[in-house]
């Protein structure tokens, strides 16, 4: 007879026997539980420092990142608010060409031309030159932020030649056009030239003769930028691609132009179409809101030779023989022009030795362009005091204002109307008025 187990020796088997649950233990003994490992206070502290370091390690490359990106920006926002906010600063500049020697030489090595002409598109300040190339620098120290033209295409030739470009900054610092180059006003000169019609909108044909004193054109203000220029550069023509002549001479009774300076002179450097002047005594310094007068100072006498003396450089003269007399040899060259600057107006409180302008170049009448300074100031002074621009004072508002100005400037001695009325009609006209500065000995 089978005993039955008893309660408390059945097994109870996984899976099989409902009341099993996995937290009852099968086999103490046989199965101990595992013994966790604790580590040590030493382990842990360097586990926690090795977290920390590479926690802090990317925070400040992110902090780095964030500042540099803020730098970034913000250096960005002050460029565009300066370039925006700041406007540029300019000078202005008058140009007259003047020859200094007016006596008329006539001993071998100070002989004149009757007639030197030379074709003249413009001319420009340069800050220096290439010491190498001899290539004039224009714009060197800062970028070129004329109105006028920013914004418009690159000023370059029509067909888009690398030769005869002339560039933002070489354009802003032109201070003198040939008004045949600029028909429409647009202050753009890159479609004019001395050959090439094919190419060129405009070709110039009306030459500057340096023998007939002062030339027709009158000085017209242009603006530059302020800075510090050490050359003038003269322009005589863009790129030539037809080759046409730059230079013309009479003398010694010739009847007919003897010309010179045709080559295709687009390629390479030194370029016949630039030519630079005597540098400034000391560098020109523009500042804003200054106004200056540039006389281009040259003297003919010398530049001209009937009789050789056989030290004539053929880069320098031009040696020919004249189709009217082909027995003789006559020689020719350019002269030397010298920049004198004279400020007109300056940008700072008038020192008690400086006389305040009283006249404009532009509107100065053309026949006294090239008259000394005084003298024009005396004309500026009458042109001030005609109100109503008749070329005569007669009111006596006109009169006290020609007086006062004169007195300004330290010419004449309290002059009164009847001193300067010739011909007692109680008016003073422009005549009688240079005739009166005459007088007094105020010279042209």
């Amino acid at each position: 007879m089978e005993v039955a187990p008893s309660k408390k020796l059945r097994k109870r088997i996984p899976g099989l026997s409902s009341s099993f649950k996995v937290k009852d233990k099968l086999d103490p003994a046989a199965d101990p539980p595992p013994v966790k490992e604790t580590p040590s206070s030493a382990a842990k502290a360097a586990a926690d420092l090795s977290v920390s370091l590479s926690e802090t390690v990317s925070n400040a490359k992110g902090a780095v990142l964030v500042y540099c990106g803020l730098a970034l920006l913000c250096a960005s926002l002050w460029h565009l608010l300066h370039q925006s906010l700041s406007p540029p600063l300019f000078g202005s500049v008058w140009v007259r060409f003047c020859d200094v020697n007016r006596t008329n030489d006539t001993w071998a090595g100070l002989q004149k031309p009757t007639s030197l002409k030379l074709k003249l598109l413009a001319a420009y300040l340069a800050e220096d030159i290439n010491i190498t190339t001899l290539q004039p620098i224009f714009g060197s120290r800062r970028y070129s932020q004329n109105p006028q033209v920013l914004g418009q295409a690159p000023l370059k030739p029509r067909g888009g030649e690398a030769s005869g470009a002339i560039s933002y900054a070489q354009n802003d610092r032109r201070i003198w056009t040939h008004p045949g180059c600029d028909i429409d006003g647009d202050g753009i000169i890159s479609d004019c030239d001395i050959s090439a019609p094919w190419k060129y909108s405009r070709v110039l044909n009306d030459p500057i003769d340096l023998a007939k004193q002062p030339n027709p054109f009158n000085p017209s203000k242009h603006v530059v930028p302020a800075g510090s220029y050490r050359f003038v550069v003269l322009q005589t023509c863009l790129e030539n691609l037809d080759g046409a002549t730059t230079y013309a001479v009479q003398g010694a009774g010739m009847r007919v132009d003897h010309v010179w300076g045709g080559a295709n002179v687009s390629a390479g450097w030194p370029s016949k179409c630039f030519h630079l002047t005597q540098p400034f005594a000391t560098p020109l310094f523009v500042e804003h809101g200054d106004e200056l007068a540039i006389t281009l100072s040259f003297t003919l006498s010398g530049s001209w030779r009937t009789t050789p003396t056989g030290d004539e450089l053929p880069s320098i003269w031009e040696c020919f023989a004249p189709p009217e007399f082909p027995t003789r040899r006559h020689c020719a060259r350019l002269p030397a022009f010298t920049p004198l600057v004279r400020r007109v107006s300056i940008n700072r409180p008038r020192r008690d030795d400086e006389s305040p302008e009283r006249f404009s170049l532009s509107t100065m009448p053309s026949s006294l362009i090239c008259s000394d300074w005084r003298y024009l100031q005396a004309v500026g002074c009458f042109q001030q005091a005609d109100e109503d621009g008749t070329d005569a004072l007669v009111f006596n508002q006109e009169f006290d204002s020609l007086f006062a100005a004169l007195k300004l400037i330290g010419v004449g001695t309290d002059p009164t109307r009847d001193e300067m009325d010739v011909n007692g009609d109680q008016r003073i006209s422009f005549s009688e008025f240079t005739l009166w500065l005459d007088r007094i000995g105020v010279e042209r």
